[in-house]
Formats: structure tokens, C-alpha cells, sequence
């Protein structure tokens, strides 16, 4: 259920022009960065809230987010 979810937020960090860090997107998103790492990483699955707030952040839908795949070349 949860494959993705860490591609996921990589891939969201990443499409941006200029590129988030992971530290930037852990500060905005008020979560340790080493934490930020390991969801990304998928070393740690995260909290319902949290993936709420990357939603929110990044202005996608919660399901695509948890349940679908995030394209890399996306543009905004």
C-alpha cells in the first residue's frame, strides 16, 4: 500500500526549479531532516498528518500522493 510513498516524496522535492533540499522541505514542513531522510528513504512510513501537510505543500491530491505514482518530469 505504501510502495511509493517515499519515491514519491523524492520525486516531489526534486521536480522543483530551483530543487529542494531535503533540509528545506524538512524545515517548511516542520520535521527533523534525518526523519524527512528515512521517509524518503522508506526506511520509516509516514504519519497520516504529515503526508497531509506534503499535500498541501506541494498542492497535489492526499490519494495521489499515498496511492499513485508521482510522475518525475512533471512541470507546474
Amino acid at each position: 500500500m505504501y510502495e511509493n510513498i517515499g519515491e514519491n516524496l523524492k520525486l516531489l522535492r526534486q521536480r522543483r526549479k530551483p530543487e529542494y533540499s531535503q533540509r528545506e522541505v524538512a524545515e517548511k514542513l516542520k520535521v527533523n531532516r534525518n526523519t524527512y531522510a528515512k521517509y524518503e528513504q522508506g526506511k520509516l512510513v509516514p504519519p497520516v498528518w504529515f503526508l497531509y501537510e506534503v499535500a498541501r505543500f506541494y498542492r497535489i491530491d492526499f490519494f495521489d500522493l499515498v496511492f499513485g505514482r508521482i510522475e518525475g518530469n512533471e512541470e507546474e
